[in-house]
């Protein structure tokens, strides 16, 4: 794509994504990567930028109590949120990796946002008040039921209930509000039902040699699901943890939370149940858990800063903003080193195209991974495992050098 135009660009990513989305994966997610990697890569850098930013906002929003949005206040759990994850995030790499970002971040944002106005009703003021956005919200919330299998029903439980009270109560919003939650389970049913979806889960059950159903697989399932989740959690639960018996040694009165907040913790235990039911368990399956812990997190942390003496409080930030910038120098650097050697591989292999070692056999390199998972997950094992793949993509046959 080097030369190619933008009208180039978009012609191939329309076709791959067409051809992905009926016969491998319809997720919204895995459109927007088929599209950003045909797109020029500052492109991506500046919307991923932009993502970041919103999710950091939307989460703010959460994390601060509605009465206290301010500018200033918003900012402080904006910058709590940028901190914790850096600090606290299991898997990075959804802010980082072209994919992931496209395939999780990006979707993320916008579920966030089509939560938002059942969350807070001068949200539901705000982005609600005309039908011009409802119609917005309600083409955002087909989008979003296309984003995720297991979001939706963890999610749909929570915006139903809201829904619900704003019927019994007889707001101006309900029909709105309604509306929304149906165009969101249409566009979940839409993906669920999609023949790519299901050919997808035929594979892996094949392929992974899952047994039939079953009381007994469920359990044990259900099992490695919540040790998986606890694993890759740990800095998460044991921050949660940490805070909550601060709030409760200070008397904070931080629990005094109203009933919405707390009810988000049930779209949380949801996410991490219905995991149970996939073919295999991707730890970012649980994204929509860790963002709720980290609105617990952030809430529970800005109480006690507003509790704190001034000159405390910002020492504390200040210790907490620099141990986030540390680990944010270490993520710079083990990207940086990782996309250098991935480049190179791809220059290589380019350059051997159409040349007699890509007919017989192309000899490649697997890249070797030192960082931590948390910070770096390079996908190798995927590359060793599906080398075919690989191949067709760059019209070169490869093989693996030995260890």
């Amino acid at each position: 794509f080097n030369d190619a135009s933008f009208f180039e660009r978009a012609s191939w990513a329309i076709q791959r994504s067409i051809q992905q989305s009926t016969h491998w994966n319809a997720r919204l997610g895995e459109q927007l990567a088929i599209f950003w990697l045909a797109m020029p890569k500052v492109w991506f850098s500046i919307a991923n930028l932009i993502s970041i930013f919103l999710l950091s906002f939307i989460l703010s929003l959460f994390a601060t109590p509605e009465k206290k949005w301010s500018r200033n206040n918003l900012m402080l759990s904006s910058l709590l949120v940028i901190i914790a994850f850096f600090l606290l995030w299991p898997r990075l790499e959804i802010f980082f990796w072209r994919t992931a970002s496209a395939g999780y971040l990006q979707p993320l944002v916008m579920t966030l946002l089509l939560l938002l106005p059942f969350y807070s009703l001068r949200a539901c003021r705000l982005l609600l008040s005309t039908w011009l956005s409802t119609t917005i919200f309600v083409l955002l919330g087909l989008l979003c039921g296309l984003s995720f299998e297991n979001v939706p029903p963890a999610l749909l439980p929570y915006m139903a209930f809201i829904t619900y009270l704003h019927f019994k109560k007889k707001t101006e919003f309900r029909t709105q509000l309604g509306l929304i939650v149906l165009i969101y389970l249409v566009g979940w049913a839409l993906l669920m039902t999609a023949p790519s979806t299901h050919a997808r889960t035929a594979y892996y059950i094949t392929a992974l040699n899952i047994p039939a159903a079953s009381l007994g697989y469920f359990f044990h399932q259900s099992l490695a699901v919540l040790l998986a989740f606890v694993a890759t959690s740990t800095p998460l639960l044991v921050t949660l943890f940490t805070v909550l018996l601060i709030n409760f040694y200070l008397k904070t009165g931080s629990w005094r939370q109203p009933a919405r907040f707390y009810l988000l913790l049930v779209p949380a235990a949801l996410c991490i149940a219905s995991v149970v039911k996939a073919p295999y368990i991707e730890p970012r399956a649980f994204t929509l858990a860790w963002t709720i812990l980290i609105i617990v997190i952030v809430r529970l942390t800005y109480e006690l800063l507003q509790q704190l003496p001034e000159r405390l409080a910002q020492v504390a930030i200040i210790c907490l903003g620099i141990s986030s910038v540390g680990i944010a120098g270490q993520v710079l650097a083990d990207y940086l080193d990782y996309s250098r050697k991935v480049s190179w591989r791809t220059d290589f292999i380019m350059e051997k195209q159409n040349s007699n070692e890509c007919k017989d056999g192309l000899t490649i390199q697997i890249i070797k991974n030192n960082s931590d998972i948390r910070i770096l997950n390079n996908r190798e094992d995927w590359v060793a495992g599906s080398l075919h793949q690989v191949s067709n993509y760059f019209n070169c046959k490869l093989r693996l050098s030995a260890p």
